[in-house]
């Protein structure tokens, strides 16, 4: 049991310390962000050891782990100090029925979660995806304690299993870092017990749910009113499922994303170092847990590469973007062989990425998908109502305010990318068979939350002269 505890805490307290020295210094966003940077870590170092030819064993990992926490520790001299006299001043001037409700906010969404734990302890592996894919990888590398490769059928075919060891997965490309964490896991309780390799999804939701809190924290200045919206997140049903039915990736391509996007809306905001370097590290880690955590990343690409432009370049880079998609488009798109992993079509009637797939472009106005899922099935709860409400009652200020206008195209490229995806190729059948649907836009809702945290919080501006966008509220 005492390995299982340092499973957990050993990458958590690496994150941590390391993301101490690059200048976070808020709790809740230490604990939210050290935990998944230190987990995803945890799994590049089982891919380094399995490379160099070693054992898989928890004890040596642990080991690496806890050099790597010390030296962290020894640069960090700063580790253990808190400021908090902010947040201390903020409670004092709360009312009374304030702390009551928060209080009450709090214990509903611990209640939440100590349901969601009896569920992944008492639950084996149920989804789908997790019997196919993700569980059944962790299983055979706790055997044999090292990364034996996953192949296709063709490819099992051809192998020789008598000199070599393969085994058969239809979705073998697809990113191993989820199934490592389970290893992971599984290394440190002694056996595969599938409760304990889904223990992290649980500590996901936790995470998410702190790194949410934070940054609205830091945003609203209002620690009520960030916990409540919180609550709105860790409420959402098809998120509860996620986290409950441990064993798909979306709800770590949602934590992950959501969290490097809204770090990067904070940055954009205030230039704040340490929110720059937590966009930067989270949002690379995207390709490391879904193939399309690769398009995700590039949807924060334009907004940033943007932002880093001078000002008086940015109307010529914009004016050199938009000849060279009619350049593109004039020339029937382009391709591109890449060593090592194939070949890449951009082309107007196609879109072929290797191991993404291949989409045929072609306009399908199937609506039908989208509002059953998102306005009449009980998956998001009233959620897309709210949301596009807030969206319509705050155009005026969208309008207006270069922030909020900035702070939209960031969302909005999220989601014109899925709504192209279901609406423009053969993803469409994804839709209409009301699969994927809700998964994928999954990825983006809390960082859809907290652009309507961002709206409500400008509308309650009191005066036409205060903007709460315009300065960071004291946290």
């Amino acid at each position: 049991m005492m390995s299982l505890v340092l499973a957990i805490v050993l990458p958590w307290l690496l994150g941590v310390v390391w993301l101490r020295k690059g200048g976070v210094s808020q709790w809740s966003l230490l604990l939210a962000y050290g935990y998944l940077l230190g987990i995803l870590f945890t799994t590049l170092l089982l891919r380094a050891l399995d490379s160099l030819g070693l054992t898989l064993s928890f004890p040596l990992c642990a080991l690496l782990l806890s050099v790597l926490i010390f030296f962290g520790i020894q640069q960090t001299r700063t580790l253990w100090q808190w400021n908090g006299s902010g947040s201390l001043a903020a409670w004092r001037h709360q009312p009374f029925w304030h702390h009551l409700l928060f209080g009450l906010v709090l214990v509903g969404i611990a209640v939440k979660f100590y349901g969601f734990a009896v569920e992944i302890g008492a639950r084996p592996l149920y989804p789908w995806d997790a019997w196919t894919t993700w569980g059944v990888r962790p299983q055979v590398w706790f055997e044999f304690k090292q990364l034996v490769p996953f192949v296709d059928a063709a490819s099992w075919l051809a192998t020789d299993h008598s000199l070599t060891t393969a085994y058969l997965l239809e979705a073998w490309h697809y990113p191993p870092a989820v199934s490592l964490i389970q290893l992971w896991m599984s290394l440190g309780y002694g056996q595969w017990h599938e409760s304990m390799a889904n223990l992290p999804w649980l500590l996901c939701g936790v995470a998410l749910g702190l790194g949410f809190y934070g940054q609205a924290r830091l945003w609203t200045g209002k620690p009520l009113l960030s916990l409540v919206f919180t609550y709105l997140l860790l409420s959402i049903p098809l998120l509860n499922a996620h986290v409950a039915l441990a064993g798909y990736a979306d709800l770590w391509m949602a934590t992950i994303y959501s969290l490097a996007a809204i770090a990067l809306l904070q940055w954009l905001r205030t230039r704040d170092r340490a929110q720059g370097l937590l966009a930067l590290l989270l949002g690379l880690t995207c390709a490391l847990v879904k193939v399309e955590g690769v398009v995700w990343l590039l949807t924060l690409l334009p907004v940033a590469s943007a932002a880093l432009t001078p000002r008086r370049y940015r109307f010529g880079l914009l004016l050199l973007l938009v000849v060279l998609l009619m350049l593109w488009f004039w020339n029937g798109g382009f391709s591109a062989t890449l060593p090592g992993l194939g070949t890449i079509y951009l082309q107007p009637e196609r879109i072929e990425i290797p191991y993404l797939g291949r989409f045929d472009v072609a306009y399908s106005p199937n609506w039908e998908p989208f509002l059953d899922n998102f306005f009449v099935l009980g998956s998001w709860h009233l959620f897309w109502y709210v949301l596009i409400l807030l969206v319509v009652v705050a155009m005026p200020k969208i309008a207006t305010d270069r922030l909020l206008l900035i702070f939209s195209a960031v969302v909005s490229s999220g989601l014109a990318m899925l709504f192209f995806l279901f609406l423009m190729t053969e993803a469409r059948e994804w839709a209409a068979k009301y699969t994927s649907i809700n998964r994928l836009f999954l990825h983006i809702t809390p960082l859809l939350m907290f652009y309507g945290l961002i709206l409500f919080q400008a509308l309650r501006a009191q005066s036409p002269n205060t903007n709460p966008l315009s300065e960071p509220q004291s946290a």
